[in-house]
């Protein structure tokens, strides 16, 4: 075995080995390199011209410490001519990454004037040095026609129906033409539009409207060039324009999946989901409804039922059936609170028949009964039961427990008008009501007189139950959430009835009321 050799030492301390982009597997061997924006030589460089030098790696002092903005008036030569002519006044910046200079002249440059541009020496993180380098660049003449587009210049974002700035300087042109790089139809077609054929063409600015229907999109971009010589042209970056729809049945018409849409108007909530894990939302105004599915929880602002927002933004797409919007903006305006929301009432074959009229929205059938009520069975969490007219029948959904007091109650015997949200999951077209509030007994007269008039109290009670007002009263049951019943009280009194539950263990009952005219059905809690 030999021993080390006497030449081996580590590495000095912070050395690393840099391995090059463009040879995979090689140590960085080469100083840095820097590229010149103008190129050298260029000429005809427009005298609003902002020259970079960037170099192919970060830099620093030759003493090793970081290269500062300070640092560059002394490193960046800028003279008319030669590296002996006249000094150029600029003020330069250095990026984060320490691997871009810009040079901002303080006045415009001179036509065609040539211009002498140098970088002293720097080191890469390695100590390997540069040897310093220049370039020279000629600027335009006087009567040479140029333009150069200032704004949108890429990543701006606008709105359908507002108002867009286009900005540009320009000499020696007599008249300029602007277009815009837009869409059109599904899928998406882009072409250039001339929408300002002659403009003065002075250094200027130009407020345009965007089209009220103007399609969301991520491409838009804007060109100005001399309509007399199309050669002369400045073209900008792409910037995104958003769809804006005026009511939700102008942005149902426009749902094309995966477009961002702004709604300008106002909608009402109708029911928040409080337990669903995608944080979903129902809305709607006077023409239609739509579902807020918000997955990620973007909407950070705070709602309830019966608030009018607007402003609310977001991505379109479809779902099991249903329309739906996923936001892309966190806040809502809330204009209003309290609102009571408009509802349809409707047939169950007319709703089947016409589903996309009432989606999403509060709809009434009338007169229509459970086909699983038998006095005990009570409502599961997320299932479906059948609703039935006589003639037709429909699924009723209902939510989860602890966001709807529906799940647990006894699925009520009798006629009912439904009130509920107008809701699709793949083929299957259902209605699901918010709470029992939504459940109204229609035999007999109750709705009437009778529903209203009862007196339940104290509730809740702890010994001993009131009830009062009914007609026709012939018995009452307590029912336990179970379904099962564990009392009844049998009774002919239309005026006031005493009921005993001090033997009931704590917790939530349903009161089965039974009438010469039906049933009707309350809550109480035990306590």
């Amino acid at each position: 075995g030999g021993r080390p050799s006497p030449c081996h030492r580590s590495p000095p301390e912070n050395h690393r080995d840099t391995v090059r982009s463009d040879h995979p597997g090689t140590a960085d061997v080469s100083p840095p390199v820097a590229v010149f924006y103008p190129a050298n030589s260029a000429t005809n460089v427009d005298v609003t011209v902002t020259p970079t030098i960037t170099f192919d790696e970060s830099v620093r002092k030759l003493d090793g410490n970081p290269l500062e903005n300070s640092d560059l008036a002394s490193l960046i030569t800028f003279k008319k001519d030669n590296a002996s002519g006249a000094d150029v006044p600029f003020n330069a910046t250095i990026d984060a990454g320490k691997q871009i200079i810009t040079i901002t002249p303080s006045s415009l440059l001179d036509n065609s004037q040539i211009y002498y541009l140098s970088v002293g020496a720097v080191e890469d993180g390695l100590g390997q040095e540069n040897t310093g380098s220049s370039i020279t660049f000629t600027t335009i003449g006087a009567a040479v026609p140029t333009v150069t587009l200032t704004g949108p210049v890429g990543g701006e974002t606008y709105y359908a129906g507002e108002t867009a700035t286009i900005t540009w300087t320009s000499a020696n042109v007599t008249n300029l033409l602007i277009e815009v790089y837009s869409s059109d139809g599904v899928p998406r077609v882009w072409s250039w539009d001339s929408f300002i054929e002659t403009t003065p063409a002075a250094p200027g600015t130009l407020d345009v409207q965007v089209p009220d229907d103007a399609l969301y999109g991520t491409e838009y971009k804007v060109r100005i060039s001399d309509k007399d010589n199309p050669s002369v042209v400045s073209t900008g970056g792409d910037f995104t324009i958003i769809a804006t729809a005026t009511s939700l049945s102008d942005l149902k018409d426009r749902c094309i999946v995966n477009d961002i849409v702004r709604l300008s108007s106002e909608a009402t909530v109708t029911f928040l989901r409080s337990s669903n894990n995608r944080n979903q939302k129902y809305i709607q105004d006077d023409g239609a409804g739509m579902l807020i599915d918000d997955a990620s929880a973007i909407l950070t602002t705070t709602l309830a039922v019966g608030d009018n927002i607007s402003g609310l933004e977001g991505k379109l797409g479809s779902y099991a059936g249903m329309y739906q919007i996923v936001p892309t903006k966190t806040t809502v305006t809330v204009a209003s609170g309290g609102n009571i929301p408009a509802v349809q009432t409707v047939t169950i074959a007319d709703y089947t028949a016409n589903f996309e009229m009432y989606e999403a929205r509060l709809i009434k059938l009338q007169e229509v009964s459970f086909t699983a009520a038998d006095g005990f069975a009570t409502f599961g969490s997320e299932m479906s039961y059948d609703l039935t007219d006589g003639g037709n029948t429909l699924k009723f959904f209902t939510f989860e427990a602890p966001e709807s007091d529906i799940v647990g109650s006894i699925i009520p015997q009798g006629d009912y008008d439904v009130t509920g949200i107008a809701m699709r999951y793949n083929a299957t077209i259902e209605i699901a009501s918010r709470t029992l509030n939504d459940l109204a007994f229609t035999t007999g007269v109750e709705n009437a007189s009778q529903r209203d008039n009862i007196r339940l109290y104290p509730v809740p009670a702890s010994s001993m139950l009131n009830l009062g007002n009914v007609t026709g009263l012939k018995s009452v049951d307590i029912i336990d959430i179970t379904g099962k019943v564990v009392r009844t009280i049998n009774t002919s009194s239309d005026e006031f009835v005493r009921i005993p539950v001090s033997g009931l263990n704590r917790g939530t009952y349903m009161l089965k009321i039974n009438t010469t005219e039906g049933t009707i059905i309350r809550r109480f809690i035990k306590q």
